[in-house]
């Protein structure tokens, strides 16, 4: 069993820590604040055989791992690093080429699911890293969720989580245009949606959206919210822009998430498919 360091103070990483410990290895959480990346602390937390990180930003990865007394520059050789963070492919890249030069394992391994699927283990983590750091990473990651894909080398787990956060936006936005259009046509949206549930390969949309009456639609809360998925909606499309990749449906849907973000109290905290409100509202 491993001594592990686990980094963060989101709902879902405490969750993630406490299967951790029930697997019998042995967890020190650190929780994320100012403290954090100082040596002090940053001396306890290099004294376990692996990392797992769990933080709200970029910025907070990038602090913890590539400041100049970050885990990086302090850490002994072959300590293995697990970010589970949302960040974007080339932060990821770059603190693993920093880790890999120190002769140090340093993996992106993003989680896709919400705080129901973290509970009862059924998170997917996309990984990227070479292949020997994968197979050592594996069981550690099973020890969290139920589905582990290596994508590729660093930074390819980000691109992933990238291009399916992509597709499920597009999907629910298609979905909450054609119920509007069907309420107003007439139609019960409760019908509607499980004619639509009944034939459609993905279902994960119209899961989503729970009938009221027959003018309006409502959603059931979602863990992946507005802020985070716009996030990754504009570094889809720089990605887009650098590789030339044709993405108008992406970039359409990015703009269809803007304008109703701006549009809400408190947009960005808002459920990503609550995007039938601009549709139904329109």
């Amino acid at each position: 069993m491993a001594r592990i360091a686990f980094i963060g103070s989101t709902e879902i990483g405490t969750i993630l820590a406490r299967k951790l410990k029930g697997s019998g290895h042995k967890v020190m959480a650190f929780p994320w604040n100012d403290r954090t990346a100082e040596s002090s602390t940053i001396d306890a937390i290099i004294r376990s055989e692996v990392v797992i990180s769990l933080l709200s930003n970029e910025d907070q990865v990038k602090k913890l791992y590539l400041s100049q007394e970050g885990i990086i520059a302090c850490a002994p050789q072959h300590l293995m690093m697990i970010d589970c963070s949302l960040i974007s492919p080339k932060a990821a890249e770059l603190i693993a080429a920093t880790a890999a030069a120190r002769d140090l394992i340093w993996l992106d391994a993003p989680y896709q699911g919400d705080i129901e699927e973290a509970q009862t283990g059924r998170l997917s983590f996309m990984v990227g890293a070479s292949r020997t750091s994968f197979a050592l990473a594996n069981p550690l990651l099973l020890s969290m969720g139920r589905q582990i894909f290596h994508v590729g080398a660093s930074g390819s787990g980000q691109a992933a989580r990238i291009c399916s956060n992509v597709r499920q936006a597009i999907v629910m936005a298609a979905t909450a245009e054609s119920l509007a259009l069907g309420v107003k046509s007439g139609l019960d949206p409760l019908v509607l949606a499980s004619i639509m549930q009944h034939s459609a390969s993905d279902r994960l949309s119209l899961s989503a959206f729970k009938a009221k009456r027959e003018e309006t639609v409502k959603t059931a809360a979602s863990g992946l919210l507005m802020g985070p998925l716009l996030n990754d909606l504009e570094i889809a499309m720089d990605c887009a822009q650098e590789t030339q990749a044709f993405t108008p449906l992406g970039m359409m849907t990015r703009n269809l998430y803007l304008r109703h973000a701006y549009s809400q109290p408190d947009g960005n905290a808002a459920s990503y498919s609550s995007i039938h409100q601009l549709f139904h509202e329109a």
